[in-house]
């Protein structure tokens, strides 16, 4: 798990641990909210100034191996502009 200043983001086997009875409390709290993470691709910097509110436009990650691929996208796309 890590900390964001926008969230808090959690990758992992959803039905591993949601039936964790010690993980239960927070699990239920989690479970309450999106269990996507909603990524603004256009947004490259590391601080903004916009609302919270104000997403822009959104593209769901499905998964740990797209999260993956968007990351090397990005990090090649900035590696080429240096």
């Amino acid at each position: 798990m890590s900390r964001a200043r926008l969230g808090l983001y959690v990758f992992c086997r959803r039905s591993l641990f949601e039936q964790c009875y010690e993980l239960q409390p927070t699990f239920q709290l989690l479970l309450q909210r999106p269990d996507r993470l909603a990524l603004n691709l256009t947004e490259v910097a590391s601080y903004t100034e916009r609302p919270v509110e104000d997403t822009g436009l959104i593209h769901l990650v499905s998964g740990v191996d797209e999260m993956m691929s968007i990351y090397q996208e990005l990090y090649e796309a900035k590696r080429i502009q240096e």
